[in-house]
């Protein structure tokens, strides 16, 4: 079951964009391919945002939880999710697949500490004459291994996590696919680290790495299915060869 608060934060987002009374003056980076407009303001502990080639890198800003001693639960102070990102695709440039790959470190030290990472990519489509509700599309962020290794107080032990959204992933309430045929696509990136010891002489640590490649999400596009590559590559063969049949005078003055 979805969470409401989330659903109806995303479906304001849609309906309103950027002029929601009170929002700072968004941001846009420029691409090749699609261009981004944020609000810096909604970054929270994802820090800040640049766009390098296909990928938007994000640098964290403080994002950790700390638990000594059996103090229990703890999670980050501050927003933990980036949220109301729009990629605008540039004219001829279709929206494939939303690849998320997260990188950072944890630390267990003592009997009864452990960390937790739960999250998920959210996308929909933002095009204004779009309903967003049959587009509310959510992956799951997902680490590759337990984060589960007795590191000792000295030593840290890396963890990778990571989610996607393509255009056959399952919308939220039953619509049809949508990513490949989206103008603007709305994104939010929700992430919850926790540490948690039980018991005395013990701690527990998990953070996103502020390092290069701490948090990006890459954006490629619809794949050409194979008959049409052999269809542009079969024109250009026939117009090389039809070329070399007109002779090199004619060839010169054309």
């Amino acid at each position: 079951m979805p969470n409401v608060g989330r659903v109806v934060t995303a479906l304001l987002g849609a309906a309103g964009g950027f002029l929601l009374v009170g929002a700072a003056q968004p941001a846009e980076l420029t691409g090749t391919d699609f261009n981004v407009i944020y609000d810096p303001t909604t970054l929270g502990l994802f820090g800040t945002l640049s766009l390098v080639g296909s990928t938007l890198e994000f640098t964290p800003n403080n994002f950790i939880a700390t638990s000594t001693n059996g103090q229990g639960i703890v999670t980050p102070t501050g927003a933990t999710t980036a949220s109301n990102i729009q990629l605008i695709a540039n004219p001829g440039f279709h929206f494939g697949s939303l690849q998320l790959a997260e990188l950072g470190d944890y630390q267990l030290a003592g009997t009864g500490a452990s960390v937790g990472l739960s999250g998920e990519l959210i996308a929909f489509d933002g095009d204004s004459t779009a309903n967003p509700v049959t587009t509310y599309t959510t992956s799951t962020i997902t680490a590759s291994a337990p984060l589960t290794v007795n590191t000792g107080l000295s030593n840290t032990q890396n963890w990778t996590a990571s989610a996607a959204i393509t255009n056959s992933t399952p919308t939220v309430y039953s619509g049809s696919a949508w990513l490949s045929g989206a103008q603007t696509v709305d994104v939010s990136i929700e992430n919850l680290l926790s540490a948690d010891t039980t018991a005395g002489n013990s701690e527990a640590l998990i953070q996103k790495k502020a390092a290069f490649g701490g948090v990006g999400l890459t954006v490629t596009p619809v794949p050409l299915p194979a008959a049409v590559w052999l269809f542009a590559s079969g024109i250009t063969a026939l117009g090389f060869a039809l070329r070399r049949q007109v002779p090199r005078a004619m060839r010169e003055s054309i």
